[in-house]
């Protein structure tokens, strides 16, 4: 006869105390750690006015309250608070809160503050400051900025400095910030920068394709040509589906040429369609040939239409026949957008052509 004993066994009761013993302990535990890590001192850190702030940041005994009070000045956002900062960022002992000074005087917005901030830049010794001196002339929005950002781009030894520079000169949409950044996708060592300037680049000048057009064909890292492929995506000129589709066609990564598919589909340039076509008939890769299928349904345009209608239908992939069905069920009969067309185009009525999939093979 099976009877339940109506009372837990000895061992459930001895594992229901542990656990209550447990969940006791655990945030006692967590209290006492963040004690032992920020010290004892740190809830009485927090200042909660401009005023108070200031005095933290002149007089904090430890560097943990002068950073707090550098961190908040900068949310405050007060201009009275602009003198003390800058005296931080000049003479403080502690990194972070030269940094934080930094950053701060980035976002009270004053002209005035590329002045310290530039000397931050060139002659701090440590990275970190330096680095966040360059983000804060990038919020600054000053146009005397660029020349220091382009130089610390050009000459800081520190690749994640010259990453932040390269970063905050893309909101500054000048010849100069073109020239530095066009230098630096193309010849700094690291992938990091080269990465930022790419992106930085396409909002700096987003009607000159080609320093992005030649890292999407010669950098050695995939990382970064994908990152100018996508850096294309706005870019107005017409060369830049020239260099997109030449890039399509010698690339060696599927990743990369699957980028580019993408690309060439926002874009919506009809000298592309054939290239596409190509691609969605002959590329190696699947998921190559199924983004050429979605590029063309984008695309719009007759041969288009007709090269996904053959593969929906006699693809014997199945990923390319989904991908070719699902792009006619979106396909977009907007007309392309107007660019402007590099020398040589093709005339208007040829350019989405190509030869349909009947007539390529």
């Amino acid at each position: 006869m099976n009877t339940a004993f109506p009372f837990p066994s000895p061992g459930r009761r001895a594992d229901r105390t542990r656990s209550r013993r447990t969940r006791r302990i655990v945030p006692a535990l967590l209290v006492v750690l963040f004690t032992l890590w920020a010290g004892p001192g740190a809830a009485q850190d927090y200042c909660g006015t401009t005023a108070a702030c200031m005095d933290q940041l002149r007089f904090g005994e430890t560097h943990s309250a002068r950073e707090i009070a550098a961190q908040r000045l900068g949310e405050m956002g007060s201009e009275e608070a602009y003198d003390v900062l800058v005296e931080a960022l000049v003479e403080d002992a502690g990194e972070f809160v030269r940094a934080n000074a930094a950053l701060a005087l980035g976002r009270l917005g004053l002209p005035r503050a590329v002045e310290p901030l530039t000397a931050a830049l060139n002659d701090d010794r440590r990275e970190q400051v330096r680095r966040t001196a360059a983000e804060a002339l990038g919020v600054l929005d000053a146009a005397a900025a660029v020349a220091p950002l382009a130089a610390a781009l050009q000459g800081d030894e520190a690749w994640a400095v010259r990453r932040a520079a390269a970063r905050a000169l893309g909101l500054y949409e000048t010849a100069e910030a073109e020239r530095a950044l066009a230098a630096a996708l193309t010849g700094d060592p690291r992938t990091e920068v080269r990465l930022e300037a790419a992106r930085s680049l396409a909002r700096v000048a987003p009607g000159q394709s080609a320093p992005l057009v030649q890292a999407l064909r010669e950098d050695a890292d995939p990382a970064v040509r994908r990152a100018a492929a996508e850096a294309l995506t706005h870019v107005g000129d017409g060369t830049a589906t020239e260099g997109l589709v030449a890039a399509l066609r010698e690339e060696t990564q599927r990743e990369v040429r699957r980028t580019i598919d993408t690309v060439l589909g926002e874009r919506r340039d009809r000298q592309a369609v054939a290239p596409l076509v190509s691609t969605l008939r002959d590329d190696p890769a699947l998921e190559v040939r199924a983004a050429a299928a979605v590029a063309l349904g984008n695309m719009g345009g007759k041969t288009a239409r007709e090269a996904l209608k053959y593969y929906a239908a006699e693809s014997q992939f199945q990923p390319v026949r989904l991908a070719a069905r699902d792009a006619l069920e979106t396909f977009n009969e907007a007309p392309p957008p107007e660019r402007p067309e590099p020398d040589g185009a093709p005339p208007d009525g040829a350019q989405d052509g190509g030869q349909t999939p009947a007539a390529q093979q």
